[in-house]
């Protein structure tokens, strides 16, 4: 059970590091998915926002709401999808060509 804490564990002064490489995995995901709709973006840009907004969505999420581990970390989840699509749309209204 410690073992697992070190990995999974969500609460306030700690986050597992699986945690974090979910996160991870989940802007460059959306990253991938953003540069395959659109075919003018640049795919390292969007990795590189879609992973860090992924990271800080999820964190600023298990900061500010949730109970339980479980919870925080679902609703950290959801935070870190949430925010990596939101700023991956804000970079393709900023990098669209203007007509």
């Amino acid at each position: 059970m410690i073992v697992m804490d070190t990995f999974m564990g969500v609460s306030d002064g700690h986050i597992g590091w699986l945690v974090w490489l979910v996160w991870l995995l989940i802007g460059v995901f959306e990253a991938l998915f953003a540069s395959r709709l659109s075919r003018n973006r640049t795919l390292w840009a969007d990795i590189t926002v879609g992973a860090v907004a992924s990271l800080l969505g999820g964190f600023f999420s298990i900061q500010f709401l949730g109970d339980t581990p479980v919870m925080r970390f679902l609703i950290s989840l959801l935070g870190a999808v949430f925010f990596a699509t939101a700023c991956l749309l804000l970079l393709g209204y900023m990098l669209r060509p203007r007509r």
